[in-house]
């Protein structure tokens, strides 16, 4: 799998509690991308577990199950969800524990261990 340099985006309360909005990486997945994050700040992985984001790539929302699909070119972005948010037509809302999980995990493990997250408006 081809590899791209793009940049990984935190924003709110994950950008502030770790100092940092921006990180360049090179990566072909979404997975690979929140590895990078927990090896660069370990701090993230207690921090975001339980705390819900929205993952997008080029502005569309990532599904859980597209975690280790290649994610194409573009910015990968990791945004805070406010709990109670109703997230109509805003796309998926991960538990950090569940993308975080399913992302160490091989492709295709998360379902089979019984991770899931929530589609918003479901």
């Amino acid at each position: 799998m081809t590899t791209c340099l793009r940049k990984l985006k935190l924003y709110g309360d994950l950008a502030e509690h770790l100092e940092v909005k921006e990180i360049e990486i090179d990566v072909a997945t979404v997975a690979k991308s929140i590895q990078c994050l927990l090896a660069y700040h370990p701090k993230a992985e207690s921090y975001m577990m339980n705390r819900y984001y929205r993952i997008l790539v080029d502005e569309r929302p990532t599904e859980l199950e597209e975690l280790h699909y290649p994610a194409g070119r573009g910015d990968i972005k990791i945004v805070p969800v406010i709990t109670g948010e109703s997230g109509r037509g805003l796309g998926s809302i991960l538990l950090g524990a569940v993308f975080i999980g399913a992302s160490i995990f091989m492709p295709g493990a998360a379902p089979a261990l019984g991770m899931g997250g929530f589609t918003a408006g479901s």
